[in-house]
C-alpha cells in the first residue's frame, strides 16, 4: 500500500525539518512526499531543497506555486500525488513513528476508506518524544466511529492525523480558514464512513505565527460556527444548531464573565 504525503508550506523554516525527519523516521517506508510551498518569503524552500540534496533515498518533490493560498495548495499538491492514499501533515506539525504503520493495518484490516488519529498539542517549550511507544499491543488499537452528529459540536479530526483515499479529497478553494473541517463534514453528509484511532500519534504544535493565534481567535471561531449551523440546519439538527450558538455566545463574553459564569456552574451543586 504506497501513500502519497502531502504537506504545504508558507514561511515553514523554523518547523519544517523537524517535521520531515519525523515523517522520515517513520517505520512504514512505503511513501512519498509532496511539498506545495504556497509562496513562502522566508528561507523554507532553500531548506527543504538542501534537506533534499542530504537525503537522497527520500522520494520528495517540491512544488514551489508562488501564493495561491491554502486549499489551492492542498488541491495541488493531491493532484500531484503519484499514489491513491494521501497522509497529511502541516508543515509545523509532527508524527509518532509508529503513526503510519498502525494506520495502514487498520485499513488492511478493515477495508477503511478514511482514519485519522488522536492527537497531543505541544508548544516550542515542550519536547515531544516521536518514539513514544503509546501503543503496547498493536492488536489491541481501538478504533471509534466519527459520526456527522458528534461533528456538529466540534471538529474532532486533527488535519496532520489523517490518512485518506485520495479520490475522497477536495478541498474548498473558497475558504480560508476551516478548511479541513469543511471538508470533513461534507464528507459525512456525502455518506463517508471516518473512523479515529483512538490513541495518540500526531503532535500538534501551537505557535504564535498560526492562524488561530489570538488576534484572530473570534475569526476563526465565527468560521467554525458558520459551518456547524449551515450542516445543522441541513441535517434539521435543532439540538446541535442551540448548542453551536450557545457555545459562540459564551466565548464572545470578557474573559471575567466567562469566569464568573463557569464559577458559577460548577458551584450550581
Amino acid at each position: 500500500m504506497k501513500l502519497s504525503i502531502i504537506i504545504t508550506a508558507y514561511n515553514a523554516a523554523a518547523y519544517i525539518i523537524d517535521t520531515l525527519n519525523s515523517i522520515c523516521h517513520q517505520t512504514y517506508q512505503d511513501f512519498e512526499i509532496v511539498i506545495v510551498d504556497d509562496g513562502s518569503t522566508d528561507y523554507t524552500v532553500n531548506i527543504i531543497r538542501d534537506y533534499m540534496t542530504k537525503n537522497p533515498l527520500m522520494k520528495i518533490n517540491l512544488f514551489p506555486t508562488g501564493r495561491i493560498g491554502r486549499a489551492a495548495a492542498l488541491n495541488y499538491g493531491v493532484d500531484h500525488a503519484q499514489f491513491e492514499w494521501i497522509a497529511i501533515i502541516d508543515a509545523d506539525d509532527l508524527w509518532n513513528k509508529h503513526k503510519l504503520e498502525y494506520q495502514v493495518k487498520c485499513i488492511k484490516e478493515k477495508k477503511l476508506h478514511f482514519i485519522a488519529t488522536r492527537s497531543k498539542l505541544f508548544s516550542n517549550d515542550n519536547e515531544v518524544n516521536i518514539n513514544e511507544v503509546v501503543i503496547s499491543d498493536p492488536q489491541a488499537m481501538q478504533l471509534t466511529r466519527i459520526t456527522l452528529d458528534k461533528m456538529l459540536y466540534f471538529n474532532l479530526i486533527s488535519h496532520s492525523s489523517v490518512l485518506i483515499r485520495k479520490d475522497l479529497v477536495k478541498y474548498d478553494i473558497k475558504r480560508t480558514s476551516q478548511i479541513d473541517y469543511e471538508m470533513f463534514l461534507r464528507l459525512l453528509k456525502q455518506g463517508a464512513t471516518i473512523y479515529l484511532l483512538e490513541e495518540c500519534l500526531t503532535y500538534h504544535r501551537i505557535h504564535s505565527a498560526q492562524f488561530f493565534e489570538e488576534r484572530k481567535k473570534l475569526r476563526y471561531s465565527l468560521s467554525a460556527t458558520g459551518l456547524q449551523l449551515k450542516y445543522c440546519f441541513l441535517n434539521f439538527k435543532l439540538s446541535q444548531a442551540f448548542f453551536v450558538i450557545g457555545k459562540l455566545g459564551y466565548y464572545i463574553l470578557p474573559k471575567k464573565l466567562r469566569f464568573i459564569l463557569r464559577a458559577a456552574l460548577l458551584n450550581s451543586d
